[in-house]
């Protein structure tokens, strides 16, 4: 007997080009050999618009997949890398490194350290604060990096720099409880009161922890700010701590589209792209104005809690009791700004927030923030920035 053959049901062309294939699909792979979440989201957001498949299993393991087979990655790259990932790099696939300090021509996406270490200075002489240290728990590139941007900041504005340097402590006290004792120490030695950076998270939590054991209360003595806002070390430590939002997730996200870029046959830039900061979450760590001046002070406070509203200078001068003409001398002396310089910076700190993170409308954003109206934000935004609310919207 005869078998009949069946035969293959043809799919007409126009219905199958409308399936993905995934063999066209790109395959990324996300080696940095550590896991941010943020930097991960950042990525993973451009991988869903791409529709990339992307394995970021070597954050997870620590195992390099090299029989996996990939069109581009995304890597942190020291100056050895590891052999699996050294075995990786000669198959010469497009690739985007997001380490800063490996001196190598590699495309590269990287964190403005110098914007970072400036953003916080900044924070602190809002504060008032004229004697301000830099805490270098580590040495390296990063780190020479932020506390550039610090102490450019500082001496700039005519204030006292200092330099805590952990780097050089004696081998017994790198670690543990004698390390702990060591920064203490250090700290107990700088004039009080005092601003202090550390240069991550975990270093300006670990100098909470140094003042605590010193019995140095914060932030009444010694106000603490870090870098790069991780929720975990910045709100449940000692102290809720305030630290410069250092846009990891932007880090992840324009490292990735970058790399879109070189697949499509772009040429790789010729200079690292740097992520400039969001800017800085205020917490407890420096809840305090260290101002000696009782007027200066009650004028400082009022701005801060009111520059939202459509306030005055008459108004600041009512709050500080005492004359206008003295308030603008004293303000002068102490901050070396006028009054209106200082509300129009909360002001324009505020407008960029928002500005990133919602969709509100200018005219919306301008009386969220004090002004009168979106011809006024717009004016007063461009004249600080360089570009109008739109701009700077769609630049981000």
């Amino acid at each position: 007997m005869k078998k009949s053959r069946r035969r293959k049901k043809r799919i007409p062309a126009s219905r199958a080009s409308e399936r993905p294939a995934e063999s066209d699909r790109r395959r990324i792979l996300l080696a940095l050999g550590w896991y941010d979440y943020e930097v991960n989201r950042g990525v993973a957001a451009y991988a869903r618009e791409a529709k990339w498949i992307l394995n970021d299993m070597a954050g997870h393991t620590r195992e390099i997949p090299v029989h996996w087979r990939c069109d581009g990655m995304l890597v942190s790259l020291s100056k050895k890398p590891e052999p699996d990932l050294a075995y990786l790099l000669r198959k010469r696939v497009p690739l985007v490194d997001l380490r800063t300090e490996n001196g190598t021509k590699l495309p590269r996406v990287v964190l403005d350290n110098e914007a970072i270490g400036r953003m916080a200075a900044e924070h602190l002489l809002s504060r008032g604060f004229s004697d301000l240290a830099y805490y270098q728990a580590y040495a390296g590139r990063v780190e020479e990096e932020r506390m550039m941007g610090f102490r450019k900041a500082v001496e700039k504005a005519g204030k006292h720099f200092h330099h805590v340097n952990m780097t050089n402590a004696p081998r017994t006290c790198r670690r543990g409880e004698r390390r702990l004792a060591h920064l203490a120490g250090l700290i107990a030695a700088l004039p009080k009161p005092v601003g202090v950076m550390g240069q991550y998270d975990v270093s300006a939590s670990e100098v909470v922890m140094a003042c605590e054991q010193a019995g140095i209360p914060v932030p009444e003595h010694v106000a603490v700010v870090g870098a790069d806002n991780d929720h975990i070390t910045s709100e449940l430590g000692p102290i809720p701590l305030t630290s410069v939002d250092t846009d990891r997730y932007r880090h992840g996200y324009e490292a990735a589209a970058l790399l879109g870029r070189l697949l499509d046959g772009e040429k790789a830039p010729a200079e690292p792209i740097r992520i400039p900061p969001k800017g800085v979450v205020m917490r407890k760590s420096t809840g305090i104005i260290a101002i000696k001046n009782l007027h200066v002070s009650r004028a400082l406070t009022f701005i801060w809690e009111h520059f939202c509203e459509p306030i005055q200078i008459k108004d600041v001068v009512q709050a500080s009791e005492i004359s206008r003409r003295l308030l603008f001398t004293l303000f002068r002396q102490h901050l070396n700004c006028t009054i209106m310089d200082e509300i129009t910076r909360l002001r324009i700190l505020r407008a960029k927030a928002l500005l990133k993170e919602t969709d509100d409308k200018t005219f919306a954003i301008a009386l969220a923030c004090g002004f009168s109206d979106a011809r006024h934000l717009n004016k007063t935004f461009q004249r600080e920035t360089g570009m109008t609310p739109t701009e700077y919207r769609q630049s981000k």
